[in-house]
This record gives structure tokens, sequence and C-alpha cells, in this order.
């Protein structure tokens, strides 16, 4: 049960996260009708920004304690706030100065990531108080990995058929959006409480409260931490660049929004597979050597789409392979980021959980930070915006740099760079 109600926590997270991350894009361009530069310098400097509500959040967690545990009275009082912000991202009002838009923009998303940070540091950090044993912490996070296929696929399911339908009836797709969003909160908030109430911090961790020097020395001497951060930072950079990218792919590349639901669902049925075999793969190889494995897999699918950007089979051949790859990968992570905890504790007496999980958020909101912004200046520099048609040839052109080239070649060196993990104190 443990392991349904942690993944329930982390399908609350991406009914934030994924929608933003899938469509905020689309939602910015098309119906708020933002310049793309604009949202790409947006998403550059708000997710620079989320980096360091992380490091605030992982302090709050090192320094305090409750009866109720270290880490899921975060589940309870800032998720509330988090999924409300979230909505508000959705609703941006109709107005005609393009300066009021922009800023409404701005501060509902920096705000929403403020939240987001209060509540995933602590969220991430639970999984390392709930088991000590590496192969139950590559299951937990398998399982909530592929419960995050399944959200990503719903709402593939759900809003980009709509994205089509109601392309030029602009009000009508700003009420879809605001509907969904606002559906997200009543789900968000059952399913923190189902995360709240099924999972305990059996192992117990000692607050020792720590100036923000000796934390800044706990991160800077965990070598190990260092490299996992490096590895993230590049190969999440090339995951999020799809992300971003893909609703555009689908529209413009292969002609129809619909088809995102079928990439996602290409994605997820393989990333499925991954959830019962990632611990046995790891139990076997060992972490380190499955993540390299993985990453080479989830780089050759991403690659493959330049070799046939328009065919709708190869496509989807490619998302699957891809997704077969990505979904391990991110279960690892987090595997290794709970190691890093472990090294602390043992090379300097005290662990820091909520510093190490920060810091590695910090790499992953750097990635997301950088994906953002070259998905961004990517459309701005193929002039692609709400006006452009399908099968523009610039269009589809600048669609596969962004869905496979700079993805596939960031994947790959993220993947190897985790070789040096091992040379670093962690067995």
């Amino acid at each position: 049960m443990s392991h349904v109600g942690y993944a329930a926590g982390d399908v609350a997270n991406n009914l934030v996260f994924s929608f933003q991350a899938v469509f905020l894009v689309v939602y910015y361009v098309n119906v708020a009708r933002l310049d793309p530069y604009d949202v790409g310098v947006l998403l550059l400097v708000v997710r620079i920004w989320s980096a360091a509500c992380d490091l605030i959040a992982g302090r709050l967690v090192d320094r305090r304690s409750s009866a109720r545990g270290r880490f899921r009275p975060y589940l309870l009082w800032a998720t509330p706030p988090l999924l409300l912000a979230a909505w508000a991202v959705f609703s941006v009002p109709d107005l005609d100065g393009y300066g009021l838009r922009l800023a409404y923009a701005w501060a509902t998303s920096a705000v929403m990531i403020l939240f987001y940070s209060l509540v995933t540091i602590p969220y991430v950090s639970l999984a390392s108080a709930m088991t000590a044993d590496p192969v139950e912490r590559v299951g937990l996070n398998s399982w909530r990995m592929g419960a995050v296929m399944l959200v990503q696929l719903v709402l593939a399911g759900v809003v980009s058929p709509q994205i089509t339908r109601l392309a030029h009836d602009p009000a009508a797709l700003q009420g879809f959006f605001t509907l969904v969003a606002g559906a997200n909160v009543v789900l968000g908030l059952v399913l923190y409480w189902t995360c709240y109430r099924t999972c305990r911090e059996d192992v117990p961790v000692e607050v020792h409260p720590l100036t923000l020097r000796q934390t800044w020395e706990a991160v800077r001497t965990n070598r190990p931490l260092l490299v996992l951060c490096a590895s993230t930072l590049v190969l999440l950079a090339g995951q999020f660049t799809i992300v971003g990218a893909q609703a555009h792919y689908a529209m413009l590349a292969l002609g129809d929004s619909g088809l995102l639901f079928w990439m996602a669902l290409a994605s997820a049925v393989s990333s499925l597979v991954m959830v019962p075999l990632a611990p046995r793969l790891s139990a076997r190889f060992g972490v380190r050597p499955t993540y390299v494995g993985m990453a080479v897999v989830a780089a050759v699918g991403a690659l493959g789409i330049a070799l046939a950007p328009t065919s709708v089979p190869f496509v989807l051949a490619c998302f699957a392979l891809q997704g077969l790859g990505s979904a391990p990968i991110n279960a690892l992570m987090y595997t290794l980021a709970a190691d890093c905890v472990d090294h602390g504790r043992r090379t300097r007496g005290s662990a820091t959980p909520g510093a190490v999980f920060a810091t590695f958020h910090v790499a992953r909101k750097l990635a997301q930070a950088a994906a953002g912004g070259v998905v961004g200046v990517g459309l701005g520099l193929y002039g692609i915006d709400a006006a452009t048609t399908a099968g523009d040839p610039s269009a589809v052109a600048g669609l596969v740099v962004l869905v496979a080239v700079v993805p596939g070649v960031l994947i790959l060196a993220g993947g190897l760079a985790i070789l040096a993990f091992g040379r670093s104190g962690v067995e």
C-alpha cells in the first residue's frame, strides 16, 4: 500500500508539473497571446527562481520536525495554495494591454513555483525516510514514475484533441484550460491526502539544525551528489526539451495535436513495462550500469525521430523507445540521491536530506529552465507562432532539432556522466 500511496503524491505533483510542462507554452502563445521570446525568457527566469525556492524548502526540511514527521506535514499545509496557484497560471485574464497579461503570467508562475518547491522537496525526501533498502527505493520511485506516465497519458488524451478543435476559438480554449486546471485542484487535494495517510517515516533521522555555512559544506563536500547533479542537469535538459516542444511538433510537423495522445501513449506503455523491471535490472546489474544503459536507449529513441520526422508510425515507435529508457532513469536518479544522503551521514556524521534533495532538485530545475529557454528561443528562431501552418518546412526543420537532435545528444551525454558517480565514494 505504501508504494501506491507514495505514487499518489506524484500523481498530484504532475497534475501541476506535467500539465504546465506539456501545455503551458501552447497556452501562453496560442491562448494568452504572448510572444514566444517572452515566454522563453519567462520560463528561463521563473525556473531559476524555482531552483532558489528548492534551496529554501530544503533548509526548512533540515531544520524542522514535528510529531507527524519531518516531511509528511508539508503534504497537508502547502498543497492547497500550490493547486490554487496552478489553476491561476492557466487563467490569464483577457486584457487588452499586453504588458498586463505578461505581468500576470510572471506573477502567477512565480507563486506557483514557490509552493511547488515547498511540496516536492519534502515529498521526494520522504522516500529516504520510508526505507533504507536501495532496491526498495528503486521500487518506490519506479511506481511513482509509472504513475506519472499515466497522468501524462490522461492529460494528453483529454487536452490535446481540444487544442485542434478549439484552435479558432481562443475564448472557448481558455475556458477549457481553466476547467481542467480547476478539476486538478479537487483531484490533487484527494491524492495528497492519500499520500499523507498511507506513507510512514520509518527510518529515524535526527534533526541537527545547521547554519548556512554548514549546509553549504555538507553539499560541497558530497562529491557523489555533485556528479549526480551534473548528470541530471544535462540529461533532463534533453528530456524536458522534448516535453516542451512535442505539442507544437504534433500540431505542425505531424499535422494534428490529437497525435500528442498517441505519442504519450507510446511512451506510457513502454514506461509502464519498466515499472516492475527497473528494480530487477538494478538489483542484477547495479544502479549505475542500468542508468547508463537506459540513457543510451532513450537517446537512440530521441535521435531516431530525425530519420523520418513526419512518419507517424515511425515517430510513435521512437517515442516508445524513448519512454522505455526515460522512466527508469528518473527512478534511478532519486535512488542515487537517497544514496547521497547516506553518503553524507557516513562521511560527516549527520544526514541532511533536505539539502541533498534540494540541491538535486536545483539541477532538475536548471534543466527545466534551460529546456524552456531552448524551446521558446527555438520557436522564435524558426518563426513558429500562432499563425504558423502545419507542414511549414522551416517549422518542421526547427521542431526536429527541438524534439530529436538536441535532446538525443544531451540525454546520451548526461547518461555517460553518471559513470563518475562510482569514483566519488558511493559503492
